[in-house]
This record gives C-alpha cells, sequence and structure tokens, in this order.
C-alpha cells in the first residue's frame, strides 16, 4: 500500500521507507504484528473471546513466519528483507517488543543492534529535535 510503508528517517530510506525486497516483504511491516496482539487484548476486554482468539492465531502465525523469513543464524539478528539482506534497529527492536526473542536472546540482540557496523539507524533522537521536513537520521558506520 503506497500510503502506508513510513518506518522511520534515516538517510538510507527515502521519504521514511524501507526499500523490500524482490518479493515486497519487509521485516519491519510485517513485525507490525504488534497491533494484532494488542486488539486481541482490546477484543478480549470488551468481551469478545472468540475474536481475541482469531487475533492470536493471526499473531502467532505471523510470528512464525516473520521469524522463518527474516531471522539469520548466521547474522544472529532480523534481517529487513527475506533474502538475508540489509538489517535495521527498527526491524530487530519491534522483533522483541513482538516477543519474538525474549529474555537473555532479547538482551543479546539489542546490544548487537546498537553496536554492530553497517545498520540502518533511526533518528532516536534523546538529544535532538524530533524529525521534520526534510529531516534525517543517520548511519551508524562504526
Amino acid at each position: 500500500m503506497p500510503w502506508w510503508n513510513y518506518v522511520d528517517w534515516t538517510p538510507k530510506w527515502p521519504a521514511g521507507i524501507p526499500p523490500a525486497g524482490p518479493d515486497g516483504a519487509l521485516a519491519s511491516h510485517n513485525l507490525q504484528l504488534l497491533a494484532l496482539q494488542w486488539a486481541a487484548g482490546l477484543e478480549e476486554a470488551f468481551g469478545s473471546k472468540a475474536r481475541a482468539a482469531e487475533d492470536r492465531l493471526a499473531a502467532a502465525e505471523l510470528a512464525k513466519a516473520v521469524t522463518q523469513g527474516f531471522w539469520s543464524p548466521k547474522r544472529r539478528l532480523f534481517t529487513d528483507k527475506t533474502e538475508g539482506k540489509g538489517a535495521s534497529q527498527q526491524a530487530n527492536v519491534l522483533a522483541v517488543l513482538a516477543g519474538l526473542v525474549r529474555g537473555e536472546e532479547a538482551r543479546g540482540l539489542l546490544e548487537r543492534v546498537l553496536t554492530e557496523p553497517g545498520l540502518v539507524i533511526g533518528i532516536g533522537s534523546s538529544t535532538g529535535p524530533a524529525p521534520g521536513p526534510g529531516m534525517r537520521g543517520r548511519e551508524r558506520t562504526s
């Protein structure tokens, strides 16, 4: 959907849109399975246990597909594209938030994505202004 592709500002992603692989799949978009997980909780809280179960099943199936399609055992992180290319802090943080990795495995993954050279990173600014027109993130090179 051309109107729903924004992920984060970074120089490697024109207009905040990560490039998809040849199959069109992109980890950061598929990791929006968080919405399914949250929807399940809301559905259940409002009394729709059947709908909550559907949302949980869809989230579990998507989580499995994301892990199979984007996890790189060699790099020990989630890649942005199914062919194992590209990697970003965004996709890996979303994977942790979605519960695809937990505990010490999650801690190790986050430590790797904070120090791994060449990963796409976003503004993540605790020291600067929020992104606005013409503003871009930065690329970790060392």
